[in-house]
């Protein structure tokens, strides 16, 4: 009999300590990174302004600047990404053909900053825009007829850069938050591109950050992955002369996990991703992009990603995943997932500490308004199944409530029915292959869920 009571005692442990296991624990005292917005570039280089489903990237009307940029009516993207004209205009008067979406974007609270894809072709070291007609690796190292920046052009091409921030503010009203140097610059490709070294890069900071105007800054690198952001940021990270106009690094993600930088003590935006696979428009892209949106913001502790971002906006091919919207039209499910952080989770918010990965499958982030005591708890499901999931509450001034955010196969970032929150704890059966975001405020009130995103209806197919 006494054997039978130990067992008994082990089973009840082992029970208590499942139920342990699967509790989200959201520690509100606890903070990390800082948020400065999750975001999308307005169109693409090779296609400039992309015309397609109904789109128009440089000039989006009101309702479909709503859907990407509005916090109560779309998905409340913060972050824009524009390209600077790569014409030779900035020399005198830039042509900027898409000034009309980054209007929209700021007036709805978004940031804009733009990219250089490449120098105007009388700049370049082989006198065009292509880096190398070839492609990628038939060029290397900026020889074998590569495109670069010529040593002679540094300063006019400095003054063409900051020639664009001041017009875009002083005729469209338009506060550029900073510029980057080069888009993948040792991406030497037969598309607009430049290749740049770490020490061209260093070089170009220090004649372009002196030009540019009160409260934009330089970005750098935008590596093409993150194996190469190191190698190409460090030289201009510990220049006392250059680092002082870097306002943020950047890196892209196509084939490397979620990195920590830390040289210069600047925050870590990861400003583009997306892929070619088969395109789609359900949840199978959509959880794919949470899983890593989750990643970078939580796999490195105080110096993960503060910013992140997806490629286009529309796709304007009817191949692969590189917008948020296909090319009849379609808005992507991947959209709105994006949405279940950039709708709730606002610049100047903080990260604070959260059970990632509660249960197989399932991953929580978690993210306060030290302010106003909003909040923002998201959790992902990535199994086949629905599952039950706890969460705790620790150190939260009062909560009475949470309003649970859905995206799943069936529902576009719609807010559910509310959950009481008792003892400062609540539970949620998350559905099958969903994002759900629980907002709330940490003061006795309920968390008011903002409009679902009207306007714009999706066709999933």
């Amino acid at each position: 009999m006494r054997w039978f009571k130990i067992l008994g005692l082990l089973l009840a442990l082992t029970i208590c300590e499942g139920v342990r296991a699967q509790t989200a624990d959201v520690t509100w005292a606890t903070t990390h990174q800082t948020i400065d917005g999750f975001g999308v570039s307005d169109s693409q280089p090779d296609d400039f302004c992309v015309a397609t489903g109904g789109y128009n990237t440089c000039s989006l009307t009101s309702a479909q600047a709503d859907f990407f940029f509005s916090p109560t009516a779309g998905i409340g993207l913060s972050l824009l990404r524009a390209w600077l004209p790569e014409d030779g205009s900035c020399s005198t008067t830039c042509d900027i053909q898409d000034a009309t979406t980054l209007q929209e974007a700021q007036a709805r609270g978004a940031t804009v900053w733009a990219t250089s894809f490449s120098p105007p072709a009388s700049m370049k070291t082989n006198g065009s825009t292509i880096c190398c007609a070839a492609g990628n690796g038939q060029c290397p190292n900026g020889t074998n007829g590569a495109g670069s920046l010529i040593t002679s052009d540094y300063s006019s091409f400095a003054t063409y850069m900051a020639n664009y921030a001041t017009q875009v503010k002083n005729t469209y009203g338009i506060n550029l938050s900073g510029i980057s140097v080069q888009n993948e610059p040792t991406d030497c490709e037969a598309y607009s591109s430049a290749y740049w070294t770490a020490a061209n890069i260093v070089t170009f900071v220090k004649d372009l950050g002196p030009l540019l105007p009160t409260g934009v800054s330089v970005y750098v690198p935008e590596a093409g992955n993150t194996s190469l952001l190191a190698g190409l940021a460090d030289t201009t990270m510990t220049d006392s002369s250059a680092v002082g106009y870097v306002g943020a690094v950047l890196t892209h993600d196509y084939t490397d996990a979620p990195i920590a930088y830390t040289t210069g003590n600047k925050h870590l935006w990861m400003t583009e991703i997306s892929d070619g696979n088969t395109a789609d428009a359900a949840m199978t892209s959509a959880l794919t992009y949470s899983q890593q949106i989750h990643n970078w913001l939580t796999a490195n502790g105080n110096n993960s990603a503060n910013a992140w971002s997806y490629y286009t906006m529309v796709n304007s091919s009817s191949s692969g995943n590189w917008g948020l919207i296909q090319s009849n039209g379609t808005i992507r499910k991947v959209a709105y997932a994006i949405g279940n952080w950039s709708k709730f989770v606002r610049p100047g918010w903080v990260r604070i500490d959260a059970t990632a990965t509660p249960q197989s499958g399932v991953y929580v982030s978690a993210f306060k308004n030290s302010s106003t005591g909003a909040f923002a708890i998201v959790a992902v499901n990535t199994n086949d199944s629905g599952l039950s999931q706890s969460f705790s509450l620790s150190g939260f001034p009062a909560v009475t409530t949470v309003t649970p955010n859905l995206t799943d196969p069936t529902v576009n970032l719609m807010a559910q029915a509310s959950v009481s929150v008792s003892s400062n704890s609540f539970s949620y059966m998350l559905p099958a292959q969903s994002v759900t975001t629980f907002a709330g405020t940490a003061n006795g009130t309920s968390g008011a869920a903002p409009a679902r995103p009207s306007n714009l209806i999706a066709t999933v197919k």
